[in-house]
């Protein structure tokens, strides 16, 4: 009975060996590989990415330690000096004092660290494929975001653009639609939100007043600060202000700047007013929930003031008219 039994099995595996082929075995030994190499590459990548990291982190708490030191001396110099009638008169002692301002003031200006950025196209060889580039590096593009060199394009930051992510999105879509649907989308009229995280956050959308009064608007504003808001009254947070520009020929909203607690969600409510090109009062006579940020504009838009244009000096010159992501910079 065992003697059949074994006689079976090994017909078996006869059998599926047989069935398998050198071939398929060939095949299945090289993807094991393949799946063990990609594992190595993966894990090799983490060896060498988390000592970067670990020194970038070094980099920046060493310098953060520095400036804290910088910072807590200078203030500590300062405050050590009165300020009196008599330290005027004492030219010593006043050029001791001005010393120990230059100090805090050097001191604090490294807490704010702008890096600006250059688009990355130095290497690419653009002329060579017929790709135009501006005084700076950034590729030219039209509002389709098309080249100079046919069914090339340039999305991101690297067309000049603002350099945020949603923006680099936007630039897919329109890409997508021209080029998957045959669509005619450009980037013509589409609105550009931001937002500063800082404490409290910065929104800001469309116009600034300075730009309206240059493009000879005339516009009503409306302003009011975030303490008078109850949602903002409940999160102890009630900094900032809310100002919103609005059209005086057409009510339509064409720019907001939000300093205060969730700013950006009130930029998102004020950027869907913009696209559906709603007049303000839509806004003003709608009723939100409560208590919340949005149903605080209702009373933003009770009042308003009236804002003139800018009278142009030289009517030769142009007016600043900002480009397709205006009130950006």
């Amino acid at each position: 009975m065992l003697r059949k039994l074994a006689a079976l099995l090994a017909a078996f595996a006869v059998m599926s060996l047989a069935g398998c082929g050198y071939n398929d075995l060939q095949r299945q030994d090289e993807g094991i590989k393949a799946a063990w190499s990609e594992v190595v590459n993966q894990y090799q990548r983490r060896a060498d990415l988390v000592p970067n990291l670990v020194n970038t982190v070094k980099g920046y708490a060493a310098q953060e330690a520095d400036v804290l030191t910088a910072v807590t001396n200078a203030r500590a110099n300062v405050g050590a000096i009165k300020a009196t009638p008599e330290l005027v008169n004492d030219p010593a002692a006043f050029a001791k004092f001005q010393a120990a301002q230059s100090q805090l003031t050097s001191a604090l200006s490294r807490l704010l660290v702008v890096a600006g950025h250059e688009p990355n196209t130095q290497g690419l060889n653009l002329r060579a494929a017929g790709v135009a580039v501006d005084s700076n590096g950034y590729i030219r593009v039209n509002e389709r975001l098309e080249t100079t060199a046919v069914g090339v394009y340039a999305l991101g930051v690297v067309n000049g653009g603002p350099a945020f992510p949603h923006v680099a999105y936007d630039d897919v879509r329109v890409i997508r639609d021209n080029i998957l649907e045959n669509a005619q989308a450009t980037t013509a009229r589409r609105t550009c939100p931001y937002t500063a995280f800082i404490n409290p956050p910065l929104g800001r959308i469309g116009l600034t007043q300075a730009q309206a009064r240059e493009q000879g608007r005339t516009v009503k504003v409306a302003k009011m600060p975030m303490s008078r808001t109850e949602r903002a009254a409940e999160l102890s947070e009630s900094r900032g202000l809310m100002k919103v520009l609005i059209d005086s020929g057409t009510d339509r909203i064409i720019g907001a700047a939000v300093f205060g607690v969730d700013s950006a969600e009130i930029i998102g409510m004020l950027q869907v007013a913009m696209i559906a090109d709603l007049p303000y009062t839509a806004l003003r006579d709608s009723m939100s929930a409560h208590p919340t940020l949005v149903g605080s504009l209702n009373n933003l838009f009770a009042a308003l003031e009236s804002c003139k244009p800018l009278k142009m000096e030289n009517t030769h010159e142009p007016a600043n008219i900002p480009d397709r992501h205006q009130g950006v910079a």
